[in-house]
């Protein structure tokens, strides 16, 4: 059975923007994905007040 869409691979963004091996690995035509671990924590302001079927609400947040 022959596949007719390309195959990708998929790499850590962070990997991709390394200066050696970046340039590599964006050469072999992968895709780069941001993974949660790789992500920078943010340290927000308020607090959760409840979460009620699904729907969260805040107290001094700037989320809806």
């Amino acid at each position: 059975m022959a596949v007719k869409r390309p195959v990708r691979l998929i790499v850590a963004a962070s990997s991709v923007r390394q200066p050696g091996i970046g340039h590599f690995i964006r050469g072999l035509d992968v895709i780069g994905v941001e993974r949660v671990q790789d992500v920078e924590e943010k340290k927000g302001r308020g607090r959760i007040v409840a979460v009620k079927d699904g729907a969260v609400t805040g107290q001094g947040t700037t989320f809806r």
